[in-house]
C-alpha cells in the first residue's frame, strides 16, 4: 500500500522576547525564545493499537479434562490481531457448579493469553450450534452462580480483559431464543455481572432495545455521567448481525415506533441516533453479514462513522469484506486516502486515530491540538506527557498533561496545554516531544502523524533560547 501524507502547517518559527530588567541605566538582559513546529503530516498508514481494529475468534470448550492454550500464531510480535474475542463454552456445566479443574483450566488460559499482550474480548455461550434452549441452564439462578465461580478469575485479568459480550445465553451467545430474555431475566442477569466484574471492564448487550430496557430509560448516557462506573457507563453494544439488512437482521425495528418506549425495537434511523450519542463513550463492534446495499463501501463508511464502530470480525463476512472492501477503492471527502482500497481504509479509522494539527509556544507555555479522526474514542484512559529535552541529551525533563483522553471523542480536536514556567530553562536548543501511553498495557499509543519519533514520543518542535545584553540610558 503506498502511504502518504498531508501538509498541514508549515513550521513557522515564533519569536518571544522577554526583557528583565535590572535597572534603568544598566545594561539589560534580553532573553529571546525562539520556538519552530515541527511540519505536521498526516499519514495513511494503518496503525497497531489497544482496544480497536479487527478482531480474530477463538473458541475453547471448558472442562475437566481438555487442555487450553493459545495458538501459536499468537505467541509471536507477528500475531493475526491486536484484538481477540474469546468464546467460552459452558455447556459441560449446564446442570452444575463449575469444577474447580474447570476454573483452572480457563485460569491457565487467561495467564497465558495474557503473556501475549493481546487484548481480550470474552463471550460466555452455552451453545454453538443455534440451539440454546435445548443446552442453557434450566434455572437462571445457575447462570448466575457460574457468573459468581468466574468473576474472580476474570478479575484477576483486568487488564487484558477489555469488555464481555452477553449474559451467556442465546444461541451463539447472542442473547437471542433464551428463556431469560424478559425484562426482569436481562437486567437481573447484566446486573449480576456488573456487580462481580471489576468497573474497568466494559460490558456489551446485543441490541440497543436490550440496553435500554435493562437502564430503564430511552435516553442515551449523557457525557455527565459516562465513566462513572456505573453499569450504564460500562454498558455499550455488540452487533453480530451488523449491515445484514434494514434491521441488522433483527437488531433494529422493521416499523414505525414511539421513542418514548425504551423496550421497542426503534426503525433504524432512530436506533443509528441512539447509538451515535451512546457510542461516543461505551464500545460499540461485532461482524458485519450478507451482501446488500447497506454494506457497499460508502453506505458502510458513514454507518460505521456514526455508530462509532471500534472492532470487527476480521474473517466474517468474507463475502462483504473481501468481495466489496478490499477491492473498490475509497474515493470519499478526504483526498488524502484515495487511491487506497475501502478496506484499508476502514483499517485505518476503526476506534480512535490521532492527528497532530497545530503547536504553538507563548511565554512559558506550549500548546498543541490533537484532533481525533477515528470512528470512536479510545473508551480507556491514557496517559499524555510532553518532554523537553536539551540539545545534547544531557538534561531531560518530562511534564504530565492533566486531560481526558476518553473525551477525545471522534471528529473533534482537544488543544493541550504544558506549562514551561518551572523548568527555568538556560539558553540552549531544546526538542520537545509528545507522548501517549495506555497504561494498562504499557503501550504507547502511534499517532497518524509523520513526525520524528524517538522513546519520548513524537517531536512537535524545537525551541531555541538565548540571552541578549543591550544598553538602555535613561
Amino acid at each position: 500500500m503506498r502511504i502518504k501524507h498531508k501538509f498541514i502547517k508549515a513550521g513557522i518559527p515564533i519569536i518571544l522576547v522577554l526583557v528583565i530588567c535590572t535597572g534603568l541605566s544598566a545594561a539589560h538582559l534580553k532573553k529571546v525564545s525562539v520556538y519552530t513546529p515541527s511540519p505536521l503530516l498526516e499519514t495513511t498508514t494503518i496503525l497497531s493499537n489497544p482496544y480497536i481494529g479487527w478482531y480474530s475468534l477463538i473458541g475453547y470448550t471448558l472442562s475437566d479434562s481438555e487442555p487450553l492454550s493459545v495458538p501459536t500464531s499468537y505467541l509471536g510480535t507477528d500475531s493475526p490481531t491486536e484484538l481477540v474475542l474469546l468464546e467460552i463454552n459452558l455447556g459441560n456445566y449446564a446442570d452444575c457448579d463449575i469444577s474447580e479443574d474447570g476454573l483452572s483450566r480457563l485460569d491457565q488460559l487467561f495467564s497465558s493469553w495474557s503473556d501475549t499482550q493481546k487484548q481480550l474480548i470474552l463471550r460466555f455461550v452455552y451453545d454453538w450450534d443455534g440451539n440454546n434452549l435445548q443446552t442453557e441452564p434450566a434455572l437462571r439462578s445457575q447462570i448466575e452462580r457460574h457468573m459468581e465461580q468466574l468473576a474472580p478469575v476474570i478479575n484477576r485479568y483486568a487488564n487484558s480483559i477489555y469488555l464481555l459480550q452477553g449474559i451467556f445465553v442465546g444461541n451463539w451467545g447472542e442473547m437471542n431464543h433464551s428463556d431469560y430474555l424478559s425484562g426482569n431475566d436481562l437486567t437481573a442477569l447484566t446486573e449480576k455481572l456488573a456487580s462481580l466484574t471489576d468497573p474497568s471492564i466494559f460490558l456489551s448487550v446485543r441490541t440497543p432495545a436490550q440496553l435500554r430496557t435493562i437502564l430503564k430509560t430511552a435516553s442515551p448516557l449523557p457525557e455527565s455521567d459516562a465513566y462513572s462506573g456505573s453499569l450504564a457507563s460500562r454498558l455499550g453494544l455488540y452487533n453480530d448481525g451488523m449491515l445484514g439488512s434494514p434491521t441488522d437482521t433483527g437488531t433494529y425495528g422493521d416499523s414505525a415506533s414511539d421513542t418514548s418506549d425504551y423496550s421497542r425495537a426503534w426503525p433504524r434511523a432512530d436506533e443509528l441516533t441512539f447509538q451515535d450519542k451512546l457510542c461516543q463513550y461505551v464500545p460499540n463492534g461485532g461482524e458485519v453479514i450478507t451482501p446488500n446495499s447497506r454494506n457497499d463501501l460508502d453506505a458502510a463508511i458513514q454507518t460505521l462513522q456514526t455508530m462509532h464502530v471500534s472492532y470487527l470480525n476480521k474473517d466474517y463476512d468474507p463475502d462483504v469484506i473481501n468481495k466489496k472492501w478490499k477491492t473498490p477503492l475509497y474515493s470519499g471527502s478526504d483526498l488524502l486516502y484515495h487511491g487506497m482500497t475501502g478496506y484499508d481504509y476502514i483499517s485505518c479509522h476503526l476506534g480512535y486515530r490521532y492527528v497532530l494539527t497545530a503547536s504553538a509556544f507563548s511565554p512559558g507555555q506550549v500548546s498543541i491540538t490533537v484532533e481525533n479522526k477515528g470512528f470512536s474514542s479510545c473508551y480507556r484512559p491514557l496517559l499524555v506527557s510532553l518532554t523537553v529535552t536539551s540539545a545534547d541529551g544531557t538534561w531531560q525533563y518530562t511534564i504530565p498533561i492533566d486531560t481526558d483522553t476518553r473525551t477525545w471523542i471522534s471528529g473533534k480536536s482537544v488543544t493541550l496545554k504544558a506549562s514551561l514556567a518551572d523548568l527555568h530553562l538556560e539558553p540552549s536548543s531544546y526538542t520537545l516531544t509528545l507522548k501517549l501511553t495506555d497504561p494498562s498495557t504499557n503501550r504507547e499509543i502511534l499517532l497518524a502523524s509523520d513526525l520524528p519519533h524517538n522513546t519520548t514520543g513524537y517531536q512537535i518542535g524545537t525551541l531555541t533560547i538565548d540571552t541578549l545584553l543591550s544598553k538602555i540610558t535613561k
